[in-house]
């Protein structure tokens, strides 16, 4: 009888470990501080942005030159594609003027919205997100 009892409260105990453990990791990762990038750490990451923008643009006109654009709706996704990229240019010039961290952390925040609607258009057509 005792046994039982005890192996019924190691098993609640590691349930209730595995729980706590799982919820953590998802807390943490949600709750990482950033810390600010230091002017130098900027400028890298404003040059690979502006190396991206050259790279998708290679990359949609190597797709246009595989898909059929008379179809309405792979021309309607170019469109949007070509519009989104021109946006994702602008936001990376903008992001080249910024002083301020807050201003800087909006912009971050700016390009990486843009990056993720062309890498979904690009996956809409059939095309792979890397390189």
């Amino acid at each position: 009888m005792s046994r039982v009892v005890i192996w019924t409260i190691v098993a609640i105990v590691v349930v209730l470990g595995v729980i706590f453990i799982v919820t953590a990791q998802r807390q943490k990762a949600t709750m990482q501080v950033v810390k600010p990038l230091s002017d130098e750490a900027y400028e890298r990451y404003t040059h690979r942005m502006e190396n991206q923008v050259e790279s998708f643009g290679k990359r949609i006109e190597r797709m246009k030159a595989r898909h059929n654009l008379q179809d309405p709706q792979v021309a309607a996704i170019f469109t949007e594609l070509e519009s989104e990229l021109r946006e994702y240019r602008e936001a990376v010039e903008n992001l080249k003027g910024k002083t301020t961290t807050e201003d800087r952390e909006e912009a971050f925040t700016e390009t990486q919205e843009h990056v993720k609607k062309i890498r979904r258009l690009i996956r809409d057509l059939g095309g792979t997100t890397e390189g």
